[in-house]
């Protein structure tokens, strides 16, 4: 089976990724348009989703994928920050998905995209930043 590299070990090489922030203090405001996903409380969601992938076979098993974050700080009361990834069932568009809205006038089942329409609410991965 051969090997599909499709980006090196830093953020800067790769642009096939889209992502938004969804913010219920501004839950009508797209937030996609910075070049970092800052994410300060909890009233805030990060999504992010990889495009430009067609290069992978359909029939090809993926045996690892690694993706890097940087954790600025982290506050929190006793053993750490535990972050859930969650698949998003929703097809986002970038440019207009809002905390309410995953396109132009079509709303997630519950505002944030915390509805099991909107994401398998099994998480894909957890992880705990101390």
């Amino acid at each position: 089976m051969p090997v599909v590299t499709i980006g090196q070990n830093t953020a800067d090489d790769f642009s096939g990724c889209e992502d938004a922030l969804l913010d219920d203090n501004s839950p009508n405001t797209n937030f996609s348009s910075g070049t970092t996903l800052t994410v300060e409380d909890t009233f805030q969601i990060p999504i992010l989703r990889f495009t430009g992938l067609s290069n992978i076979p359909t029939d090809a098993t993926i045996n690892a994928v690694t993706l890097h974050f940087n954790v600025a700080s982290v506050a929190f009361v006793g053993g750490g920050a535990v972050m859930n990834f969650y698949e998003v069932l929703r097809d986002w568009i970038v440019g207009q998905v809002t905390y309410n809205s995953y396109t132009t006038g079509n709303g997630w089942g519950t505002p944030g995209a915390l509805d099991a329409s909107d994401i398998d609410t099994t998480p894909a991965h957890t992880e705990t930043c101390n």
